[in-house]
Formats: structure tokens, sequence, C-alpha cells
């Protein structure tokens, strides 16, 4: 969830940048300083490519959140559930649980 969060806050400040720099854009042209201009349109390039990216990225989480939720109702267990931020905390704490006493087991059987 906080993963989510950040991500999300990351396409506002990307946003916000865009926003900026095209008043500074529109600014430079309106003063007709066409260098400044052009390093602003460059600016802003970037950041759309950015927001490409980061667009990329939700797409395959979403994606990769179905698969996990398919393959869950088909009964696949699923043991690295606590690295991913989309699951719930019950859910992580139940694979967390059975990594616990799996160690334990291992322990005794070395004893």
């Amino acid at each position: 969830m906080k993963k989510n969060i950040d991500q999300s806050m990351n396409e506002i400040k990307v946003k916000r940048n865009v926003i900026k720099t095209a008043m500074y854009l529109l600014d430079a042209f309106c003063n007709e300083d066409y260098e400044s201009a052009k390093l602003e349109l460059e600016e802003i390039q970037i950041a759309f490519k950015c927001l490409e990216d980061l667009e990329i990225k939700r797409k395959r989480r979403e994606e990769l959140a179905s698969l996990v939720v398919n393959m869950k109702s088909r009964g696949i267990k699923i043991d690295y559930a606590n690295c991913f931020s989309f699951f719930e905390p019950d859910e992580k704490n139940a694979v967390e649980a059975s990594r616990k006493t799996s160690n334990i087991d291992k322990k005794r059987q070395q004893a």
C-alpha cells in the first residue's frame, strides 16, 4: 500500500513539474528567449517519458496482481507474498507464519 502511495505521489510531483515547466516555456516564448524555450521543451519531453514509465509499471503491477489472484483461486500457494505491497497484511502474516513453522521443523530435524 505504501509503495502505491509513493508511486502516485511521484506521479503527482512529475505532473506538477510539467505544469511549472510549461509555464516557464510560455514565459520564454513571450520574451523571445528561444534557447531557454528549447531547454524547457527538452525537460518536458523527459517528464513525459517518466510518466510513460510510471504508467507501464502500474500496468505491470496490475497484471501481476491479477495473475496472483488467479493462481490463488486455483489453489496454488505463493511463497513470495510478503515481498509485494499489494497483498493484505493478513495474507503476508500467513506466509510468514508458515515460514517460521518450517524453520522450527528444520531445527527440530537437525537436533
